[in-house]
């Protein structure tokens, strides 16, 4: 039995072995054997003991197969979803490149008909097999000239099927601009006036007459005409007063009318002299200077001589 303690208290290896046929079983236990026949009661009494020992290594690789196993399961796992996802999506891609083919077989694509006439643009569309609805009412365009084609829908490059119908604007040309009245008005404020409504400044005529200065006398084409866009309105407009004046006579007039005469006109007057002049009363105007009929700056004196009595 001393033998027997020693050995549950160390290694224990339990080894099976196989005979021939005539079933017998070893059991060795740190050098103890028994046969099948007549097992000792100390060779029985071991088993407990070295099931204890064997337990925490089975546990371990059980544990370490269960691991690699879900592992593996998980790799093929992702491997198979990352297969449908693919085969799902080229499916749906294959589809739709199928569908697209055969509809783009089916199409037509829609040409440009802008800048064409009404006949070609029918000539064209009839022979793609569409049809062509043209607007009641047309469109102003800049680039087009009128009677031809300015707009469409569908827009040109659009695939769509044969019959259907597109629809197209006739150009009236550029907008049309209705010209304002300018006269009276001053030059800084027409050409805002003119910008705001698409029209340019022409020509500018200027002349010199009575009337406030730098305001248009004339234009054309005239208010109230309706014009393209882009057209450009002439004017004559007031320079104001003359800078140069002929010197009139005013020899033998009364002083009085003859200064009322040229502060009226903006002219400065000088110096007046009196001298007795004989057969005539005092106050007529007997000299002046510059001499009638010479021109007369708007910065010269004017100076005149009068007659006084005696």
């Amino acid at each position: 039995m001393g033998q027997s303690d020693s050995s549950a208290s160390g290694h224990c290896r339990l080894t099976r072995l196989h005979g021939k046929s005539d079933g017998v079983t070893k059991l060795r236990s740190n050098g103890v054997t028994s046969n099948e026949d007549g097992a000792s009661q100390d060779s029985l009494e071991e088993w407990p003991y070295c099931l204890t020992a064997l337990l925490p290594y089975c546990r371990g690789a059980f544990m370490g197969v269960m691991i690699q196993s879900l592992r593996w399961l998980l790799r093929w796992l992702f491997r198979l979803t990352v297969l449908g996802v693919g085969a799902v999506l080229l499916m749906a891609l294959s589809a739709f490149v199928t569908v697209r083919v055969v509809t783009l077989r089916k199409s037509v694509r829609v040409p440009d008909f802008r800048g064409k006439t009404l006949e070609q643009a029918m000539e064209t569309a009839e022979r793609l097999q569409l049809r062509l609805d043209v607007r009641p009412a047309g469109t102003f365009s800049e680039t087009v000239p009128p009677q031809r084609i300015a707009d469409q829908d569908p827009p040109p490059g659009t695939w769509v099927k044969p019959g259907r119908s597109v629809e197209v604007a006739l150009s009236l040309g550029r907008a049309r601009v209705q010209v304002p009245d300018l006269s009276g008005r001053s030059l800084r404020g027409i050409r805002l006036t003119l910008q705001t409504l698409g029209l340019d400044l022409g020509q500018v005529l200027y002349v010199q007459t009575a009337g406030a200065p730098d305001t248009v006398l004339a234009q054309d084409p005239p208010p109230g005409r309706w014009v393209p866009g882009g057209t450009a309105v002439h004017l004559v407009v007031n320079r104001g007063r003359p800078d140069t004046y002929v010197m009139p006579d005013v020899i033998g007039r009364p002083l009085e009318a003859v200064v009322d005469f040229f502060q009226r006109k903006g002219y400065r007057l000088g110096y007046v002299e009196a001298r007795v002049y004989p057969g005539l009363p005092a106050g007529i105007v007997i000299g002046q200077v510059p001499k009638a009929g010479y021109p007369l700056q708007r910065h010269d004196t004017i100076q005149l001589t009068v007659s006084r009595a005696p």
